[in-house]
């Protein structure tokens, strides 16, 4: 009950690829950069200026998801919201998209879709990689996905997003089991003391995360947390349990075109065994749901730090 005012989309999108060229390394920033460009190029009306010269800027689906700042100590970059992840290839025919919105980010659904469906002509990656847009499906609260667009047909998109609240309302019963299988499925980045770490720290992540829901909740309308709740909450938050890692580094670069050079992007993958609290087990339950939701770590806006929860057993 501390974000009520964050709403939450989670959507899926399917592509047919028009060649059976593949992309290697984790794709999330390809896909991110690549909607990025789109966007502007769609929705932009006088792109000889600078962003925050633009009287329209308030209204831009482009600036409000990839360039506004906040006033906020130390979060003058807002956190973006949304995330692209890319699925697993199962089929080399077609690419997957999971895309959360969260936010300001769920006023955009018909803008992403519009701007996924241009994309395709440019091409993903340095591949160039072209494809068609063939669906989008929504997730409900239930765990379903249903259709929400077609090209094509016609379409009137209604309500796509929940509260978060309402998603952890209907999260599966707390399991039994003592000890909980953590999954990290994209690169987990945590930065601590200017170093990035390479096992995990559950409890500076969750810590991480507290802050970036918080200030969204207070983007969203709530209020702000008061320092001696904030302590008592950081405090909660840096005792998620006993862990054993069974982790490695992936080592993987993007190419960024602003700064025209390769990043280094690495992080920690592999799974985690958790033995939470056992008198606050279902209060970690769901936390570990939101960090699901909201990825854990740095570059989440591109896929980065997802995870998923499951039984140990």
């Amino acid at each position: 009950m501390l974000f009520d005012r964050i709403r939450v989309g989670r959507l899926r999108l399917l592509f047919k690829k028009k060649s059976i060229r593949q992309q290697d390394g984790f794709i999330g920033s390809a896909w991110r950069g690549l909607i990025g460009k789109t966007l502007k190029k769609i929705f932009c009306s006088w792109r000889q200026k600078r962003c925050i010269d633009c009287l329209v800027r308030s209204t831009c689906p482009y600036y409000i998801l990839y360039e506004e700042h906040g006033n906020e100590p130390g979060f003058s970059d807002l956190p973006r919201p949304y995330i692209f992840y890319p699925l697993p290839v199962t089929d080399n025919r077609y690419l997957s998209l999971e895309v959360t919105l969260f936010g300001q980010g769920c006023e955009f659904v018909p803008h992403l879709i519009t701007t996924c469906e241009e994309a395709g002509y440019y091409g993903l990656g340095r591949e160039r990689i072209r494809f068609s847009l063939q669906c989008v499906l929504q997730k409900e609260l239930n765990g379903e996905w249903t259709t929400l667009y077609v090209p094509g047909e016609k379409t009137k998109i209604t309500r796509s997003n929940f509260l978060l609240t309402d998603w952890l309302k209907h999260l599966p019963l707390v399991p039994e089991d003592d000890c909980w299988l953590v999954e990290i499925k994209s690169p987990l980045r945590l930065r601590k003391q200017k170093q990035y770490l390479s096992v995990p720290d559950w409890g500076w992540s969750f810590v991480s995360l507290a802050r970036k829901l918080f200030l969204l909740n207070n983007v969203c309308g709530g209020p702000k947390v008061e320092k001696e709740t904030w302590l008592v909450i950081k405090d909660f938050l840096n005792s998620p349990g006993k862990s054993r890692n069974e982790v490695f580094w992936y080592d993987w670069q993007r190419y960024s075109s602003r700064q025209r050079k390769k990043v280094p992007m690495g992080g920690i993958m592999g799974r985690s065994f958790i033995e939470p609290p056992w008198q606050e087990k279902e209060v970690w339950w769901h936390w570990w749901h939101t960090a699901a939701i909201f990825h854990l770590g740095k570059g989440t806006s591109m896929g980065l730090g997802k995870v998923s929860l499951s039984s140990g057993s």
